[in-house]
């Protein structure tokens, strides 16, 4: 998952991302669900990249944020959930 789990993001236009493959029947694209802070997001699967991917469009509030994925394959055997909680802090300055 990125954001990785610990990790501080420090900008915004934050892409947040999963890698989710499956080398049996495949993926159910139709189960694919990404949460940010419990919040369901309309994330884009790339059965190429094997990436389920969101693009923020705003800033999110300085703090911890959780992101969730939760996925099955087409033999309908659900994955174990995944989360990346992290930080996100503003006030460091770029050099």
């Amino acid at each position: 998952l990125k954001p990785e789990s610990g990790s501080t993001a420090k900008s915004s236009g934050l892409t947040l991302s999963a890698m989710i493959k499956d080398v049996g029947k495949g993926v159910d694209t139709d189960t694919l669900v990404m949460t940010l802070d419990g919040k369901r997001l309309d994330a884009e699967y790339d059965p190429d990249r094997h990436t389920l991917a969101y693009f923020l469009t705003r800033k999110l509030t300085p703090g911890k944020h959780t992101l969730a994925i939760e996925a099955s394959d087409k033999a309908g055997h659900p994955a174990k959930s995944q989360s990346s909680t992290f930080i996100v802090n503003y006030s460091s300055a770029f050099f």
